[in-house]
């Protein structure tokens, strides 16, 4: 995706899932927050490289952005951990399974298989009661290149 831009004009671009996890100070700017949030699912919705991606955001409706099942909003935090985790269990286990330790590895090995990766997008402000959900999501994302990423947004 893309985050912004340098003085200069040139673009500044990550990979979310080899990132892990991401946080964005919006200095509790809840309008900040909307747009960065839909300006990061509308490009993965429309990337041809994440159509296989698996996005799960809370605060945010994803509205026709793409298939029920691949694009999808949880009603509570709770909800988004408990979906996320299971996407990303699996995922490790078939990472695990196939002795790969990032998912490029295993794409690499396997070009018939995805390997698809899952983001979870929480698009509304962090706080003292959202930490401990918060962190482990974090932990399921590690240091990232194992398919699966978590964006939100910095404490205030």
């Amino acid at each position: 995706i893309q985050l912004g831009a340098t003085p200069d004009g040139s673009g500044v671009f990550a990979d979310l899932e080899a990132l892990g996890s991401l946080s964005i100070d919006t200095d509790g700017d809840l309008d900040t927050l909307g747009d960065v949030a839909r300006a990061i699912l509308t490009t993965i919705a429309a990337s041809p490289w994440a159509d296989l991606t698996t996005v799960r955001t809370l605060g945010l409706d994803p509205h026709d952005l793409g298939e029920a099942d691949r694009i999808t909003a949880a009603d509570t935090l709770d909800d988004l951990v408990d979906t996320t985790a299971t996407d990303a269990h699996v995922l490790h286990g078939a990472l695990d399974l196939g002795g790969y330790t990032t998912t490029l590895t295993a794409r690499i090995n396997e070009p018939g298989e995805e390997f698809d990766p899952t983001l979870a997008l929480v698009a509304e402000p962090a706080s003292d009661d959202t930490a401990d959900a918060l962190a482990r999501l974090a932990d399921l994302a590690g240091d990232g290149q194992r398919g699966f990423c978590l964006l939100y947004t910095s404490p205030s």
